[in-house]
């Protein structure tokens, strides 16, 4: 069971600018906060070998229940490790919730490419949820949140440029 999505996204500015923003630390606790919505947030570069830096964003939102609905009673640890290859202007990314590693895997991919003056943001997710039986639902409700925020995040990161 694994559901996918792919999103297609054209900005104003160059490859070069977007990538510079992506790998932006503080742009990525910003995000954390004001798309995710996360209650807290922070981001820590590293470079682990020439040409990748890796962002590990750390975030704490409220925890949802089994219809996907926000419980404002308990919160979750999540954690979004991006290692981007700034030559291939591409990154490799995990999304986790500490108390799910070990049933919910959400990975993808973002890929920058030139497209006139501007640049077209291609991001390819992957949603896999091991729980017998509503795996599969639960994977097309996640799935379906983040396509529902996709406008709120191409919004902002266009006021962002």
């Amino acid at each position: 069971m694994t559901k996918t999505y792919k999103f297609n996204d054209r900005f104003d500015a160059s490859r070069d600018r977007i990538q510079e923003l992506l790998t932006d630390p503080e742009l990525r606790k910003s995000e954390a906060l004001d798309v995710a919505r996360s209650l807290e947030a922070s981001c820590e570069l590293t470079e682990p070998r020439p040409g990748i830096k890796r962002l590990v964003v750390k975030e704490k939102e409220y925890a949802r229940g089994m219809d996907g609905k926000k419980d404002t009673s308990r919160t979750e640890d999540i954690t979004l490790t991006i290692d981007w290859d700034t030559s291939a202007y591409r990154c490799d990314w995990t999304w986790m919730m500490a108390s799910q590693a070990k049933r919910v895997f959400v990975s993808g991919t973002t890929t920058l490419l030139p497209v006139g003056d501007g640049c077209t943001v291609i991001e390819e997710g992957r949603v896999e949820v091991k729980v017998p039986v509503i795996g599969k639902m639960i994977e097309g409700k996640v799935v379906g949140g983040i396509e529902k925020a996709r406008p709120r995040w191409v919004a902002w990161f266009k006021e962002k440029l």
